[in-house]
């Protein structure tokens, strides 16, 4: 039996190639390609409970293994994983797991070990998709704003790639295949069609096709972060007393036919790729890529000059505010039963002006 570990890392398409692996599982099993049903799309349970044997900060309440294993429960995923092992040790199969949290140094470092208890000759290899830095800056503030945390400064930004891209070659080796997260660079602009090309070069086996979109953790558009900042920035906001706020932007961004992405200001692209890019450069370098493949990948590092506001973060996402989606949000709300926002509708925020040079909407 051969064993693949697909790694994230984050924001790099992980929950749609999931999605898609999840839905063709049975032919998945007739291809000779195990994906273990562990009670959802990606394997967490196994990060989750490596996480509480050892004790890591992520088994804790306040993280977010600790948080699914309160809610959804653990059950007994590491010895489902043993079983298959040892079930299919002798024979042709290639399982597959996948889960983001496999991709830190910590977590990677316990299931390899795990994985070597359970049968010493098996030797994963562990693939993971890394992003360039200024499309993760992107990415990531677009993310956080979603999920209500705090957003980053691209002076003080370190992409987490780099550090666990590092963890996992300490821990990996050669086992590690890492390839480039890009438009520029994967199949088709295709996160699985690139998975599935890279499964059958690596292993021999023909994934399905996927036949449908798998957009399953899509970000919430730009638009709609706009809103989110102005309902904590600006207390005359009729979006500020709104319950759940998040939940009800992203169920009427979905549908919203004009809405556009986040694009990073050109500025603050060559300011992150100066102060990463040689080590983005660098991984790139390691990556299991064709030559042309990594040219591709690879940024132009030439020194910037930059003063980046405190607040400068806060009026670019701001500056993506119209008022025709806030009111078509709030007429949304106060046709539904439990919409509090009728009484608010007629009350607009004018739309503040770019703040920052070379800022374009996708």
């Amino acid at each position: 039996m051969r064993l693949v570990i697909h790694a994230g890392l984050n924001k790099t398409g992980s929950s749609s190639l999931q999605s898609y692996l999840h839905h063709v599982r049975p032919a998945l099993a007739e291809a000779g390609v195990l994906y273990p049903d562990l009670g959802a799309r990606a394997h967490w349970r196994i990060a989750a409970e490596l996480a509480q044997r050892g004790g890591g900060r992520e088994a804790g309440a306040g993280g977010y293994l600790g948080r699914l294993a309160d809610r959804d429960g653990v059950g007994d995923a590491l010895d489902t994983l043993a079983g298959l092992i040892r079930q299919h040790r002798n024979s042709d199969q290639v399982m597959l797991i996948s889960q983001e949290n496999f991709g830190t140094l910590q977590t990677m470092t316990r299931l390899r070990k795990f994985v070597r208890q359970v049968d010493p000759a098996l030797t994963p290899t562990v693939m993971a998709y890394a992003r360039e830095p200024a499309s993760l800056f992107q990415s990531s503030v677009q993310h956080n704003v979603k999920a209500g945390k705090s957003y980053f400064h691209p002076l003080s930004w370190t992409s987490q790639h780099h550090v666990r891209v590092k963890g996992l070659r300490k821990v990996c080796g050669d086992d590690l295949k890492l390839r480039c997260f890009s438009s520029k660079t994967l199949t088709d602009g295709d996160v699985i069609a690139d998975f599935r090309d890279w499964f059958r070069l690596e292993t021999g086996r023909d994934l399905p096709e996927a036949g449908r979109s798998f957009g399953a953790n899509s970000a919430l558009s730009a638009q709609g972060c706009a809103l989110l900042v102005e309902a904590q920035e600006d207390p005359s906001s009729p979006l500020r007393d709104i319950p759940d706020l998040r939940k009800k932007i992203s169920g009427f961004d979905g549908p919203y036919a004009t809405r556009s992405k986040l694009a990073l200001p050109v500025e603050w692209q060559r300011l992150l790729r100066s102060r990463l890019g040689a080590e983005w450069n660098a991984i790139v370098d390691t990556m299991d890529s064709p030559d042309e493949v990594k040219a591709r990948a690879r940024v132009d590092v030439e020194p910037v000059e930059a003063d980046v506001a405190p607040d400068a973060v806060t009026r670019w996402l701001l500056g993506y505010a119209t008022p025709e989606y806030r009111d078509g949000l709030l007429a949304h709300l106060a046709r539904r039963p439990s919409g509090k926002a009728a009484g608010n509708r007629g009350r607009r925020r004018s739309r503040p002006s770019s703040p920052l040079p070379g800022m374009t909407e996708a």
